[in-house]
């Protein structure tokens, strides 16, 4: 019996009816860090907490009172080095003494974890009552066992409408088959349960929510529950479907990419530009879209904003396929996102026709600039025609009648005025070539397909074979086209000699559906249209005239390869019926 006392791991002990131990066993020492000695020499109620003294009092008498044969209670002891620990005590009398016998254990720990326990549960309810979230609990069967004030807010349901599987009436019929796959999903494989759909409230209204839960498994790795919350979005989802708009329906194109260059997101401006969807274009780079010469100069400016930091306005150019090209003024920025990554977002607005026009200007302007030389060239080809022509025939024919007049009836006179009449002559025909040379009479008495065999035949002496054809249905036309025609091909007669090497020019000229078509070939060494078209006046001219009578001029020329210049103009319909 001595034995069980002593090493029982329970504090046992005996007191006596002055209030003090007369015998403890070693689980007091090793429980309190009391001495046997110690927890004898005093009363024991001394080593109760001040706050537990007057309940173990009371307790006490009810005991001695006989109230009751044993008791049970709890209180705080105080150990050697001041700390204190939690007893649970069972005490009665030892049959026919007066001596109390008691067991106590240290339920410290326990106390410990209730009050942590009765904690949490107090911060938990506080929490489900002013969280700003929805919050719910839900069984291995998805059905609901719990949900806060605020989940009933979001979802319209009272806390006993939302219990079991009614939760389920506030989600958007659209969504509830797949929110239900997904949880079941979850359930099977105790994944974390992340989604987004919508609610619909009893008033009719309609919220955006995500909802995210956790599963809580025992000690045996068995789903018990999951926890989750509800989040409103709302006004985020509203925000993000007007921003949606207002990118869709701006007449710019807009754009974003990642640090790698790869397209991350673009309007449905631009998928309508380029005749594409996001996702053909989402994770590639420029260079999976663009021709590389197109692609490069892109991705330089990209790389001008990412090292720079800085915003910059660019043109640039993009290919719309079938080799034709676009022109955007593009503003390029730099952004980032919640999780500080750098992005490069892109503005665009086509401004093609501006630069057509542009072009256009710049090509009249050097029209205009060389029309101006022209001129100033031809004033000074006439000037220096007719003062070494046409004046120098004048003036010898002056000179020869003003020596007649001293002796008008001299014999040796009429030699001199026959000098003077044949001089008179050739300045009249050499006035006549320069005129001719200015605009043909040909042209205006004869008509169009008499002044292109006359022009054919000013090239007799070039050692070059031109062969024209003309159709004779062409009839009377408006000078100002006949003058188009003949100056396009004077000019284009003029360049093949020039420049071409060629020794054979075919001439067509026909008429068809209220049109008038020049064609003039040659078989010579071709040229780079594009680099003639910055240098050469003469295209450029060419090109303006049959412009300015509403045609069409094109030109086909390669190295080796010869020219083709064909011409296209309406004629009038008042030129037509006559």
């Amino acid at each position: 019996m001595f034995d069980f006392f002593e090493f029982c791991n329970e504090m046992l002990c005996v007191a006596d009816n002055r209030g003090y131990f007369t015998r403890v066993n070693q689980a007091w020492t090793s429980t309190l860090g009391w001495s046997a000695e110690e927890l004898t020499s005093r009363p024991y109620f001394e080593f109760v907490h001040p706050d537990d003294l007057a309940a173990t009092i009371r307790e006490s008498q009810m005991l001695r009172s006989g109230t009751y044969e044993t008791v049970a209670f709890e209180n705080r002891y105080r150990c050697r080095d001041g700390s204190y620990r939690w007893l649970s005590w069972r005490v009665k009398f030892a049959p026919g003494t007066k001596e109390l016998v008691a067991a106590a254990r240290d339920v410290t720990t326990d106390k410990l974890q209730a009050e942590a326990l009765r904690e949490a549960k107090e911060r938990f309810a506080v929490l489900a009552t002013q969280a700003p979230v929805g919050i719910f609990q839900s069984d291995r069967n998805a059905q609901c066992a719990f949900v806060n004030q605020h989940w009933t807010e979001l979802t319209g349901l009272t806390s006993e409408e939302s219990l079991g599987h009614g939760w389920m009436r506030a989600i958007h019929h659209e969504d509830l088959p797949r929110v239900m796959a997904k949880w079941q999903n979850c359930i099977e494989n105790q994944l974390e349960y992340r989604d987004e759909y919508r609610l619909v409230q009893s008033s009719g209204g309609v919220r955006y929510v995500i909802a995210v839960a956790r599963a809580t498994a025992d000690a045996d790795g068995n789903l018990v529950t999951y926890i989750g919350t509800l989040l409103d979005i709302t006004e985020r989802k509203e925000a993000e479907e007007r921003f949606q708009a207002y990118m869709n329906n701006s007449p710019a194109i807009a754009w974003a990419k990642d640090e790698a260059g790869r397209i991350v997101y673009i309007n449905r401006t631009c998928e309508n530009r380029f005749g594409i969807r996001l996702a053909d274009w989402q994770g590639k780079t420029d260079f999976d879209i663009w021709p590389p010469e197109v692609a490069q100069p892109l991705w330089d400016n990209d790389r001008k904003v990412f090292a720079g930091g800085n915003p910059i306005t660019v043109i640039e150019k993009k290919s719309n396929g079938d080799d034709e090209q676009s022109y955007w003024m593009n503003i390029k920025f730099l952004f980032r996102d919640r999780s500080n990554r750098q992005f490069i977002g892109g503005i665009g607005i086509d401004i093609t026709e501006i630069k057509q026009t542009t072009n256009d200007l710049k090509s009249k302007q050097d029209l205009l600039r060389n029309l101006i030389e022209v001129q100033e060239q031809e004033k000074q080809f006439l000037c220096r025609e007719f003062h070494d022509g046409l004046i120098q025939y004048v003036f010898g024919a002056v000179m020869l009648l003003e020596s007649c007049l001293n002796k008008p009836n001299a014999p040796e006179n009429m030699a001199k005025i026959s000098s003077a009449i044949s001089t008179l002559r050739r300045g009249i025909e050499d006035g006549r070539r320069v005129i001719s040379g200015i605009r043909p009479d040909v042209l205006d008495d004869m008509g169009l397909e008499a002044a292109m065999q006359d022009l054919v035949g000013q090239f007799e002496n070039s050692g070059i074979h031109i062969t024209s054809r003309c159709d004779p249905e062409i009839g009377r036309l408006p000078n100002t086209l006949q003058t188009a025609v003949y100056r396009v091909a004077q000019e284009a007669l003029n360049n093949a000699k020039k420049y071409s090497g060629t020794d054979v020019i075919r001439i067509k000229l026909t008429k068809d559906n209220g049109n008038l078509h020049l064609e003039v070939r040659d078989f010579g060494n071709g040229f780079d249209v594009e680099e003639a078209r910055k240098r050469g006046f003469g295209l450029l001219g060419m090109n303006e005239r049959v412009r300015l009578l509403d045609g069409e001029f094109l030109i086909q020329s390669d190295p080796d390869e010869g020219t083709c210049i064909s011409v296209r103009l309406p004629i009038p319909k008042s030129s037509e019926a006559s």
